[in-house]
């Protein structure tokens, strides 16, 4: 299949080649993506490329039936639902951004079809500064600009330095310290005790009233019956228990109805 989608000859083979799965993702009762690292000659030419395989109906140069299924697949960064992560992951882009030499970039986060994170650090390599580059859906941009703009307005996150309507935020690092950091610090005795309760109210009585005006986010309780079924889909043969473990979930969220009716309207996405 990945040798077809390189060539476009169905009944092609490429010189020492070799592939490795890297990450799969899976929605039960939805599609399927699969990320590749694949491995080729051409010539004397030893060629390296990543692609991503889905049976999500989505328009790709390359669509190939595998069965029943119809299967796209591209080459990264050239993903048909972010038209603007290739410029996101050319080093070139950060640097007209943040008018600096830049000292590195990563790839943090990558959903294929749905959203991705990319890190740059630029700088003087002695006072680096590190920006985020947000890739998104253009058809959610506004309502992510949205939030960002409604929590650096109350001065708790950072303002949003460059926007391209198709799909690109480009934020600062916000200051301070990540919760779940200093959390798994604490719990490595690498840190002093986490923050008690009376602060992280006091965190939370920060947020602006409008936030309750946003679209809820759905509790990961509100969720059990999802999650159950994935994990069943992945490790079939710990069904049993893990349906077990979903009951429970269930049940104790029905007997503190504040676990379910927790959904976070702060949530991003």
């Amino acid at each position: 299949m990945l040798q077809s989608a390189l060539t476009g000859r169905p009944d092609a083979t490429l010189d020492d080649f070799d592939y490795q799965i890297t990450r799969v993702l899976s929605r039960p009762g939805a599609e399927s993506t699969v990320i590749y690292r694949v491995r080729y000659r051409i010539g004397e030419q030893q060629v390296t490329d990543q692609l991503v395989a889905t049976d999500a109906p989505v328009d790709t140069g390359v669509q190939l039936s595998l069965g029943d299924k119809t299967i796209a697949i591209w080459r990264h960064p050239a993903d048909p639902a972010l038209p603007t992560l290739a410029a996101a992951c050319d080093p070139g882009t950060p640097a007209g951004v943040t008018g600096a030499p830049i000292l590195s970039t990563e790839l943090l986060v990558y959903r294929p079809l749905r959203r991705a994170v990319v890190e740059v650090v630029s700088g003087p390599a002695e006072s680096p500064q590190t920006t985020y580059l947000k890739v998104l859906r253009p058809e959610v941009v506004d309502e992510v600009v949205r939030r960002h703009q409604l929590f650096a307005d109350a001065g708790i996150g950072p303002a949003i330095r460059h926007l391209d309507p198709a799909g690109l935020l480009v934020l600062d690092r916000a200051p301070g310290e990540k919760l779940s950091d200093l959390l798994s610090a604490a719990q490595r005795g690498e840190a002093g005790p986490p923050p008690g309760p009376r602060a992280l109210l006091a965190a939370l009585d920060r947020l602006p009233a409008d936030v309750l005006d946003l679209p809820a986010h759905p509790s990961w309780t509100s969720k059990t019956a999802f999650h159950t079924k994935l994990a069943v889909q992945t490790l079939p043969d710990l069904a049993p228990e893990i349906e077990q473990i979903g009951a429970r979930i269930t049940e104790l969220a029905n007997h503190y109805p504040g676990w379910r009716a927790g959904p976070h309207p702060w949530g991003l996405l």
